[in-house]
Order: C-alpha cells, then structure tokens, then sequence
C-alpha cells in the first residue's frame, strides 16, 4: 500500500497508511509500552509479565521515540519476494528435495572427514563439503590412536560396572545368608532341569 503524509517517508507515516493488522500490532506494542511509559514500570517488569525479550523491549521504545504509534507496527521486508541464494545451491536444494525419505549411503575418507559423499540407490547423488574443515587431514596413525583410546576407555568402563555388580553380588548373598552354603535343595519325584536353592 502506498501512501505519503507530507512528504514523510514510510518510516514516520501515520497509521493511516498501515492495514488493520499493522494498527492491531501496534496498538498491542503501545499497550506493553504505556505501563512503563506512563507509570514508569521498569521494563524487567514488562519483559516478564508478557513475556517478551527485554532486548525487543527496548527496540520498540526507541521505535515509539523516533516514529509515534505507526513506528510499532512490523514493516514490510524490503526484498520479500526476491531470493537471496544463488541458483546453483536452489538447483541442488530441488535436487535433493526429491529424495526425502529415500535410504541413502553416506561415504567418506576417514582422513578427510570435511568431504562426504552420498549415494542412493540410483547411484551418486552428490558430495558435501565442510569449508572449516576443507584443508585438514588427518594421519592414519592419528585415527587408529583414536580409536584404540576409545576402546580402551569402553573396556575400562565396562570393568568398573562389572567390579560393581560383583560387589553387589557378593554383599547381597552376605546379607541373605551368612554361614548358609548354597545347596540345591533335593526333591523328590521327577527330575526337573531347575535346580532350586535355599537362597532364593
């Protein structure tokens, strides 16, 4: 909607020049605002009363300063309409968009793990590429260090829950029976495969 009140640009025109939801919009910014405008409420206050950011707060109160009630109301965006990424990466985007939901394969060089690429059951789909990671490699001796560290570390966890249950255990059949051995208990009749204790 175009409109101009005296030669003012968009940014000072009076509400009439805004839609009726833009008038709402404002019109509920103004009500958050006028507590601390005109009984001097702390904006803390505000902020956590209607949940709103402080931070926004604030940047409407500088809005309100500069433009009047019009001022709180969201603008358009000046290149709403307009794309802003280059067509090569729209291209790859309505590429891959085909294949949601499809099983892939993702490959890479463990000593290159800026670069992967993945394949679907058509064959190759395309190739990713990490920029922060583009340029470093890493050593076949820096990756089998790795991962020996890493198993060394699940064997070593595994031993402490291990050492753990085996003290439960053990403290467990001390307090049920101390000076008891287990022994099966003999029944009488067919045999059964169960062997029964008098622990349990």
């Amino acid at each position: 909607m175009a409109c101009a009140a005296d030669g003012a640009d968009d940014r000072h025109a009076g509400l009439s020049c805004l839609t009726l939801a833009q008038r709402e919009q404002a019109l509920a910014r103004w009500q958050m605002l006028r507590v601390h405008l005109e009984d001097g409420c702390p904006l803390v206050r505000v902020a956590g009363e209607h949940g709103v950011p402080k931070r926004t707060l604030r940047r409407w109160l500088a809005a309100y300063r500069a433009g009047g009630l019009a001022a709180l109301a969201r603008r358009p965006r000046s290149d709403r309409g307009t794309r802003r990424m280059p067509p090569e990466l729209r291209l790859l985007i309505e590429g891959l968009a085909a294949c949601v939901g499809d099983t892939v394969i993702v490959r890479y060089d463990p000593r290159d793990m800026a670069e992967i690429c993945v394949f679907t059951g058509a064959g190759f789909l395309c190739r990713a590429i990490c920029p922060e990671l583009a340029g470093t490699t890493v050593s076949l001796k820096d990756i089998t260090a790795a991962r020996n560290a890493r198993r060394r570390g699940l064997a070593r966890g595994l031993r402490e829950r291990a050492g753990v249950v085996d003290r439960l255990l053990a403290a467990h059949q001390d307090q049920l029976s101390p000076g008891v051995p287990d022994t099966p208990v003999t029944t009488f009749g067919p045999a059964s495969p169960l062997k029964l204790y008098r622990t349990e």
